[in-house]
Formats: structure tokens, sequence, C-alpha cells
């Protein structure tokens, strides 16, 4: 943990949004597949970034608002941690958003090559939790299918 991550906001609260994210997804994910862990996030830590591995590579990014509400500032961190590790010639990608004041989760579609994302759906927590659950496994899963020949030849670690 980071000291600015303890000043910038009530460290409980930023161990509640972790616990919550990690737990929502490995209640999801294979665990002998998938590996889940917080990525270090010091220039805006009111969001939390989840990175999703299919062995050495990221192939998912989720972030979880915690103090700030604001979904877009999170949607544009994420795309930020997707597009760090992305070149131009990646497909298009997916990625997550949980905004845990809403109880909503966005999905959105990031073109690599043109630095841009889309918003593609979104679901309610409550009452919705198993569209959001088959959407995100669906979502991995294809990330995970499309950056294969990546995966395989080892070329994007984290």
């Amino acid at each position: 943990m980071s000291g600015n991550r303890a000043a910038g906001a009530p460290m409980l609260e930023y161990l509640a949004a972790v616990q919550s994210i990690l737990g929502f997804l490995r209640s999801l994910l294979d665990d002998q597949t998938y590996t889940i862990s917080v990525e270090p996030e010091d220039e805006v830590p009111e969001v939390v970034v989840v990175s999703i591995k299919k062995g050495t590579t990221i192939c998912f990014h989720i972030a979880a608002t915690y103090t700030n509400p604001d979904i877009e500032n999170a949607k544009e961190v994420c795309s930020q941690a997707v597009l760090y590790r992305s070149t131009e010639n990646d497909p298009l990608l997916h990625f997550a958003v949980y905004d845990r004041h809403t109880q909503t989760c966005c999905f959105c579609m990031l073109d690599p090559k043109e630095l841009h994302f889309d918003h593609v759906a979104e679901f309610q927590l409550l009452g919705q939790a198993t569209r959001v659950a088959a959407t995100l496994k669906d979502l991995v899963a294809s990330n995970a299918q499309v950056l294969q020949p990546c995966i395989r030849q080892g070329q994007r670690g984290s």
C-alpha cells in the first residue's frame, strides 16, 4: 500500500472496495485459469483497478469507484490501464467499471488503434447480477481468446 493511498482516502473504505471487487471476481472466475490482482494507482487514488491474468498475460481490467462516484473518471482510468498494455495492432478489447455507490456495472469496448472506447452495456447489480456475471465471464474469455497468440508467445507480461 502506498502512502498516497492512505492519505488520499480512508483506508477502511479502500480496503472494503478492494475486498468487494476481489470477492465478486473470485466467485465468478476459475482460480485455475485466471489470476486476479489489484494494480497500484497512485495518480487516481479514488479508483481501484483490478487486472485479470491468464498465465502471465493481463487479459481484462475492471475498475471500481470507492470514494468518488464519478464513473466517467473510472472509465478513463481503466481505459488508460488497458491502453498501457496494448498496441495499435491489438483487436477491440473490453473492460468493465463497477460503481459501488449505484451498484452499477458498465462494460466498455476499447479500440487500441483509435485510442477510443465506447460504452456497450450497463447493468444494476441488484436484480441483474446474473447478467453482470455472464457478461463479465464472456468478455474476460473473449479478451483472453483474441489475445491468445500473445499469451502463447509470452508477449504480454505484467
